[in-house]
């Protein structure tokens, strides 16, 4: 008896003894792989975790619902922002004051699980699970420690590459908005207002979608690069002018807010202000140019003239149809500001569009009204319509022939009055650089009557000028002319059609001086592709 106790003992130190060297052996050997294997699995989970923490704050992921409808910014513009000015960082943010409380519940549920499994039952059992569960909470506590880390490492990462990626699109950015500034500077385009005769620096162009009625600067910016999305989920194209989308597209102006011409900003502009005396011919000066340079175009391959707003269609279509004989023009009722009638101009490759400004005669007895035109401050070329039977001198000569004409045919504003009036607008204001190079076209009208006349006037150039100082007293106006324009040039017209609708050539000569000297030579052709 006492023989098997010693066994037994012995038998049980034996065992205890084997336990402790397998266990040691277990501790030095497994229990390190296994807690790295473990802590390094948990610690990639906790980091997937994590990325899909970031997918459902970033997307609309139903498993957590995280994910918040974005919305459109109230100002400066109604507009979603691009994903990576504003957004992104908000994601990051969010999903860094989301995530921790995530991560622990997994950890927590995690452990909950390792207790009932390994230390949950009595017996011998718990002699083989007590290592293994503890080997298991050795890694959980590696796995948060390394999970951390890796977190923490891609939080770092996360915001690094959004930093990156935004300076990446900031640089797109200005690369695109210097080439559509490169675009303006070469092709000498300088955005201009018809309506209010302002320099616009970027249109506002209103939203496709007949129920939206939200107006964008288009420019690439924080609300898109290539594309932007209107509040009303649109897709609008940035910088239309350059990347085409314009046809469905209207531009207004950001100072007046009215609607510009149809081909806004794709050529450059051609300032031709018209001034003159009431009834001095004006109008129907801009008509017989639109009559000549349309009908120049017509069957000559490589030449357009066409308007570029309804209003420039429906009002000069309308006004050309008073040339005709017996026609009578209307008088100009705009009393203050005019806007222009514009029509696009191509000739061998070359476009211009054309701004031509018909104010009202009354505005020219006031130097307050002649400051309020800006675009006397926009042109390079101006036309001075000066109508012979409103000056004095002419009606003298007249008596002295004894010839009669019909008084109310004549201007009652004396040209010289008008002249120094504009002369003092331009002369007064900020203009363009190009004021050096301004030309002045001084278009003498009426020809008709007065062409076959005994002291009638020569047909142009110099002798006109001539004709004008010494027949009609005009000397001092025409000296201040030469020492304020670069280039003065004297035109005799006659804007009427006969009665087989074909325009007086007179008009032929000034329309070419115009168009050459804008870089347009030769877009009238021969004189009878146009008096026709």
């Amino acid at each position: 008896m006492y023989t098997d106790d010693w066994v037994e003992i012995l038998g049980w130190a034996l065992g205890a003894l084997a336990y402790v060297a397998i266990l040691a052996a277990y501790v030095v050997f497994v229990l390190p792989v296994l807690v790295a294997l473990g802590g390094a699995g948990l610690g990639l989970s906790l980091l997937g975790q994590y990325a899909r923490v970031w997918s459902a704050v970033a997307f609309d992921r139903p498993r957590w619902e995280l994910w918040q409808k974005p919305e459109p910014d109230a100002a400066p513009q109604q507009a979603y922002r691009h994903y990576f000015f504003g957004p992104a960082l908000r994601h990051v943010r969010r999903t860094i004051d989301v995530a921790p409380g995530k991560l622990a519940g997994s950890v927590g549920r995690l452990g909950v699980q390792t207790s009932d499994s390994f230390f949950g039952e009595d017996g011998w059992g718990v002699l083989v699970r007590w290592p293994l569960g503890v080997t298991a909470w050795l890694a959980i506590v590696v796995g948060v420690i390394v999970g951390a880390a890796l977190v923490g490492v891609e939080i770092v990462l996360h915001v690094v590459l959004v930093l990156l990626l935004q300076t990446l699109a900031r640089g797109a950015i200005g690369a695109l908005r210097g080439l559509d500034s490169a675009r303006l500077w070469i092709k000498h385009i300088r955005l201009i207002c018809r309506h209010c005769s302002r320099r616009v620096r970027y249109p506002l162009y209103a939203c496709p979608n007949p129920g939206c009625d939200v107006r964008h600067d288009l420019r690439p910016g924080r609300y898109g690069v290539l594309r932007r999305r209107c509040k009303c989920g649109t897709l609008l194209p940035t910088l239309p002018r350059v990347f085409g989308g314009t046809e469905s597209l209207v531009a207004y102006c950001p100072h007046c807010r009215l609607q510009l011409s149809d081909r806004f900003g794709l050529a450059a502009e051609v300032v031709l202000p018209l001034f003159g005396g009431v009834a001095a011919g004006k109008t129907q000066l801009m008509c017989a140019m639109v009559f000549a340079l349309r009908r120049a175009a017509e069957g000559r391959p490589g030449v357009r003239a066409e308007f570029t707003d309804d209003s420039s269609r429906v009002d000069l279509t309308a006004l050309i149809g008073s040339l005709a004989p017996g026609g009578m023009m209307d008088k100009t009722q705009t009393p203050g500001l005019p806007s222009a009638y514009t029509l696009m101009v191509e000739h061998a490759g070359t476009r211009r569009q054309l701004f031509l400004y018909d104010a009202a005669g009354e505005i020219y007895r006031e130097y307050d009204r002649v400051e309020e035109q800006r675009q006397l401050g926009l042109a390079r070329t101006f036309v001075f319509v000066v109508d012979p039977l409103a000056v004095a001198a002419f009606w003298d000569r007249l008596a002295g022939h004894g010839v009669h004409l019909p008084p109310h045919l004549r201007s009652l504003d004396d040209p010289e009055y008008v002249y120094y009036r504009v002369r003092e607008g331009i002369l007064g204001r900020d203009v363009d650089p190009d004021r050096d190079r301004a030309r002045l076209a001084l278009v003498v009208s009426k020809a008709d009557l007065v062409r076959h006349l005994p002291f009638g006037p020569p047909a142009d150039g110099e002798e006109l000028l001539r004709w004008l100082v010494d027949e009609l007293g005009l000397g001092d106006m025409v000296r201040h002319m030469r020492s304020t324009f670069r280039e003065v040039r004297a035109f005799l017209t006659a804007s009427v059609l006969d009665h087989d609708g074909r325009l007086d050539p007179s008009v032929g000569p000034f329309v070419d001086w115009v168009c050459r000297g804008e870089g347009l030579p030769g877009v009238l052709g021969e004189e009878a592709a146009w008096v026709r």
